[in-house]
């Protein structure tokens, strides 16, 4: 199930929330999802997704940026962001596909590249049931704080990237990335 919740033609800033929203904290990207949905920021789509699929690319390639954001088990702090790039992880296409492979396709189809992001905010409970931990409700928030900030900064420099070039757009995002501890690919 796709739940889209902003469509334009060309557009700033793609969130993709992934997750299982009846496996306890893993559904708290959809949380997140909708709390960015309701921040109503302009040129910013939002979808919620149970998995990752190649049926994505198409929303992907119309995005200066994209911003994965999943639950994570082993997440080493409330939240942990960073920046992804393009790696063929599996040699056929399946409804099981991974943030880096998505982009490794696209790759190979575009001749630019949106800049990418993976947010992982940190779960305690993965068992059968739709509520979260009051853990993982806290976590969403303090990633929420950040993606606030990064999202708009996405939006307002800019984060397409052309395939093989750097620009000074994407090193002043990097810098906010760098003072909240951002992991650089």
């Amino acid at each position: 199930m796709v739940r889209c919740y902003r469509s334009c033609a060309v557009i700033d800033a793609l969130v993709i929330a992934c997750g299982n929203p009846l496996r306890g904290d893993d559904g708290v990207a959809h949380i997140v999802a909708d709390a960015i949905l309701a921040w109503q920021l302009p040129d910013t789509r939002v979808m919620s997704v149970h998995q990752l699929m190649p049926e994505l690319i198409d929303d992907m390639k119309s995005a200066k940026s994209v911003v994965f954001v999943d639950a994570g088990m082993n997440t080493d702090a409330p939240f942990r962001a960073r920046e992804l790039k393009p790696k063929q992880s599996r040699r056929h296409f399946g409804h099981h596909e991974t943030p880096e492979n998505l982009l490794s396709i696209l790759a190979e189809l575009e001749d630019s590249l949106p800049g990418a992001w993976l947010v992982s905010i940190r779960g305690q409970s993965f068992n059968h049931g739709d509520a979260l931990t009051d853990a993982a409700r806290q976590h969403a928030n303090e990633a929420l704080s950040w993606l606030h900030e990064f999202i708009n900064c996405a939006r307002t420099q800019g984060l397409r990237v052309d395939v093989g070039e750097n620009s000074d757009n994407v090193r002043s995002c990097h810098e906010l990335l760098s003072q909240h501890g951002v992991l650089r690919a």
